[in-house]
């Protein structure tokens, strides 16, 4: 990876894009760049597949999403990972884990919701429709969320 990409991905990492008519351009001028070398650098980053997408992140919380649970599903197939967990916008995480002996889950999923019955509501006509057991652990209480410091792995 080139010098400049590492500078364009710890950049990213460290701050947020600012929402206006040119968002690179604060960026360009931050790492001592052209606005259109930024921009090349993010696309051939993509096409390389370095990244996925640029997206904007919204604060759940001020927007009245002030539930959130980590549900653990047992044996969940891929036609309900598919259709139902990737299909589901109010689900930000998937994940298929090895299952334990003491805790048998092997799909786990991160859903935000304006209250815990709507997460309750969907476990549960989930798990009918498709035949699952699942658990449903509600975040008490958020201890650290912060972006990946790319700059420590760079």
């Amino acid at each position: 990876m080139r010098e400049k990409e590492k500078k364009v991905l710890k950049y990213f990492s460290e701050y947020d894009l600012e929402l206006s008519p040119r968002p690179f351009q604060k960026v360009a001028q931050a790492l001592n760049m052209e606005e259109t070398e930024v921009v090349g650098i993010l696309q051939r980053l993509k096409k390389q597949g370095m990244i996925k997408d640029l997206r904007g992140v919204i604060h759940h919380r001020r927007v009245g999403y002030t539930t959130n649970a980590l549900i653990a599903w047992h044996k969940a197939n891929t036609d309900v990972i598919k259709k139902v967990f990737m299909g589901d916008d109010r689900i930000s995480h998937c994940y298929k884990r090895t299952p334990q002996k003491s805790f048998n889950y092997d799909t786990f999923t991160m859903m935000h919701a304006k209250t815990a019955s709507e997460i309750k509501g969907f476990v549960r006509q989930t798990a009918e429709k498709f035949k699952l057991t699942a658990e449903i652990l509600f975040t008490e209480k958020e201890l650290k969320k912060d972006k990946l410091a790319l700059g420590k792995l760079l």
